[in-house]
């Protein structure tokens, strides 16, 4: 075990779970990375192992699929099967539809996506969210994102508690989370 990853991946852990409990907030997963294939390998490592799955939304994530693979060891799944998604160049091309977003008894079953997009931001988004963890409402602005991708995400968390919990990753490894109970509107330019 390596003692150096160990305290980064607890750094990125405490990020992530910040980031979820307080949606619509940027955090750094570490000061160490400073780029998104560096972030996402560091995701991959904290929050996935040998006994989950990675798939890609389009044949173009490919390349991220490897990575999240190679770094946390995890296996390569069909889109349908798999626990976590890649969504490369901001979009997920009409994936969200095919992921899995649990069932009432068994909520957890879902998968979770991650979007990689150009910068997040805390504010100046045209999409407004709320929900538990959020003080009123916040407008968190995501570049890159394709605006369809509201939406999608809308119809895919409808039925709270099933849905799916998604992450926004950006060039310069920072993150921002939006959980299956946080509710969207607008976003849609």
């Amino acid at each position: 075990m390596n003692r150096a990853f160990t305290i980064e991946e607890h750094g990125a852990f405490r990020s992530l779970l910040d980031a979820m409990s307080r949606p619509g907030t940027v955090h750094r997963l570490s000061d160490s990375v400073a780029d998104r294939d560096g972030a996402l390998a560091l995701l991959a490592r904290t929050l996935l192992d040998a006994e989950v799955s990675v798939a890609g939304a389009a044949a173009d994530d490919e390349p991220s699929v490897r990575t999240v693979a190679r770094a946390s060891g995890c296996r390569v799944a069909e889109l349908s099967e798999a626990d976590f998604v890649v969504a490369g160049r901001g979009s997920s091309a009409g994936a969200v539809s095919r992921v899995r977003t649990g069932t009432p008894d068994w909520p957890d079953s879902s998968a979770t996506l991650v979007y990689l997009v150009d910068s997040v931001a805390q504010e100046g988004g045209d999409a407004v969210w709320t929900g538990p963890g959020i003080p009123g409402e916040r407008s968190p602005k995501v570049e890159g994102l394709d605006p369809a991708e509201w939406e999608r995400l809308r119809e895919a968390n409808s039925g709270y508690p099933i849905g799916i919990d998604c992450f926004f990753l950006d060039a310069s490894g920072r993150i921002l989370a939006i959980p299956r109970s946080t509710r969207v509107r607008g976003g849609s330019r």
